[in-house]
């Protein structure tokens, strides 16, 4: 061992580290805070870690009350130039205990006028990553398995991260927690071959605040990140425990946890990816996430899912399965999912949220499942220049415990389906709304080829507009029509098409043509009327019942 900032600290620009180091004893930010440190004054060569295992045993000093790092596997002193070249099959194991822990299995932290090149971080295949915080009245926790700031970083296939730990505050008290998988910002760099497996499971005995998250890139604030993912992750964050409930985020004043969170940054992520977020039983958080995409470019390849789930007992303010905000820009592949469920309280529950000047497309093939929240959303999009796109076999289903909502656009956004699409809303309490359209320049269209399967209601006010055109034999409109304060509503049908009135309802313009059909007597309790604005029609059928004997002579 050296002296200096770590158990054991580079001296040597081209140092080969070929052997097992293990450091048990006091991290302290003041003194040694690293198993390995790596000065900058070292620059200008390649560093080598073999396939060794590098284990730190922290424990922190009860007066260490700042912010800097004071536990990690390495660190990476800012200032450093050069590489730091991790073999395949290389282990990273740190645990800590204490009042207050901050560190990363991997630390690097660059000047934010420093070039990302400069400092290159480079691991093998299957090198692994571990984090465990072991209680100790712990008050204050930033943990993460690879920490980089204007850096760049590339890994192998089959890279491992996990990070594990309890929150016990003292005496009831509250623990904060800002903890990544792997973390970039300042305009870092970062690409990660195929296979990751990133696991974060936290529980927590007293309150506990702040945000957890599998992978998160960046801040607002700063240079443009970069951020590239391969094919075959898995991302999983979950928790169990008391989560504040407040929505403050400067600084937190509630528990966030997501599996993704990209802010100002370029995200390319590869094929059957897996993102998931769980709350655990009995527990409560602000936000569930599955993924937030912030003032970025995001790409999510082919069959990428998000699973975003609160256990039985849970009560969260919010879940979302994937977020657009902040003039986002999000393409998702083909066979896109996204599954959200309350099995315990969700105040409200969304699959798609596109809002503040964010555009998001998707493949053929989308899925979004929402189910168990109070209010549950499939897609929910705000802003005049919001949009959603849907390729052909979109699939949105939703079941909420008040009301649900199969698509919700307001205050000017715009929502196309480009082929075909089944919309399904239910609701225990109060009317579903496969539909609704809300405010001047709002739009839902479902007007491209294909099949159309439509369950609950559609509803067209204030300004708002949609279009259903159904042109096949076997596509289906079962539920009512409303319109209120300048709602336009346009249905064209042919070919056989179905609309089942459950209700009295009202069309801005109704086309009926080729064997379409409007069955008014679907609904066998009362009567129904259907009121046209226009009305165009050849060879359509209206089926109804009527009351004779009820009228009489003028």
């Amino acid at each position: 061992a050296q002296a200096g900032a770590g158990y054991l600290t580079v001296t040597d620009p081209n140092q080969k580290i070929e052997k097992d180091i293990a450091y048990t004893g006091e991290g302290n930010s003041k003194g040694l805070r690293s198993v390995v440190y790596i000065p900058a004054s070292v620059k200008g060569g390649t560093l080598s870690v073999g396939p060794v295992t590098i284990e730190g045993n922290f424990t922190t000093a009860a007066g260490d009350t700042g912010t800097a790092v004071n536990a990690s596997g390495i660190q990476v002193e800012t200032g450093y130039q050069g590489t730091l070249q991790v073999a395949d099959g290389a282990a990273i194991d740190v645990n800590g205990r204490g009042n207050r822990m901050a560190g990363a299995g991997l630390f690097s932290v660059q000047s934010s006028t420093a070039n990302a090149s400069d400092t290159n971080l480079v691991l093998g295949n299957d090198v692994h990553i571990h984090y465990g915080l072991e209680s100790s009245e712990t008050t204050k926790t930033s943990l993460y398995g690879i920490y980089n700031r204007r850096g760049t970083l590339q890994t192998g296939d089959g890279l491992s991260i996990t990070l594990k730990g309890k929150l016990d505050a003292a005496d009831g008290g509250t623990s904060s927690i800002i903890s990544s998988g792997i973390f970039i910002m300042a305009g870092a760099s970062a690409k990660v071959g195929n296979n990751l497996d990133l696991q974060a499971d936290f529980t927590s005995s007293g309150k506990a605040v702040g945000a957890i998250s599998g992978i998160d890139t960046g801040r607002m604030s700063g240079a443009m990140n970069s951020f590239t993912l391969g094919n075959h992750a898995n991302v999983a964050v979950s928790f169990t425990g008391k989560g504040e409930q407040t929505s403050s985020t400067s600084p937190y004043n509630g528990l966030e946890i997501r599996a993704l969170y990209s802010t100002n940054s370029t995200l390319q992520a590869g094929a059957d990816n897996h993102f998931s977020t769980l709350l655990g039983k009995d527990s409560t958080a602000y936000q569930l996430s599955g993924a937030v995409i912030r003032n970025s470019a995001a790409s999510l390849g082919n069959r990428t899912q998000l699973t975003v789930v609160s256990q039985e007992g849970s009560d969260t303010k919010s879940m979302v399965g994937f977020q657009a905000i902040e003039n986002t820009k999000g393409t998702l592949g083909d066979d896109f999912g996204v599954t959200v469920e309350s099995r315990g309280t969700a105040g409200s529950a969304s699959g798609l949220s596109v809002s503040n000047n964010s555009q998001v497309n998707t493949g053929r093939g989308a899925t979004v499942s929402v189910k168990g929240g109070t209010v549950s959303t499939g897609i929910l999009a705000s802003g005049k220049q919001s949009t959603v796109t849907l390729g052909d076999g979109a699939t949105v289903q939703v079941e909420g415990k008040t009301t649900g909502y199969g698509v919700y656009n307001q205050s000017g956004a715009k929502t196309s389906f480009t082929g075909a699409a089944e919309i399904t809303a239910a609701s225990k309490e109060r009317p579903a709304y496969a539909i609704i359209s809300s405010g001047e320049g709002t739009r839902v269209d479902i007007a491209g080829e294909g099949r159309k399967t439509i369950t609950g209601t559609i509803y067209a006010l204030n300004g708002g507009a949609i279009q259903l055109d159904m042109a096949t034999g076997d596509s289906l409109f079962t539920g009512s029509s409303l319109i209120a304060t300048k709602g336009i509503t346009s249905i064209a049908m042919s070919g056989g098409s179905l609309w089942n009135m459950t209700d009295s309802s009202a069309v801005t313009s109704l086309d009926l043509n080729r064997g379409a059909k409007v069955d008014m007597t679907y609904n066998p309790d009362g009567y129904h009327t259907l009121t046209l604005g226009n009305f165009n029609g050849n060879g359509g059928e209206f089926h109804m019942k009527s009351d004779l004997d009820s009228q009489t002579d003028g």
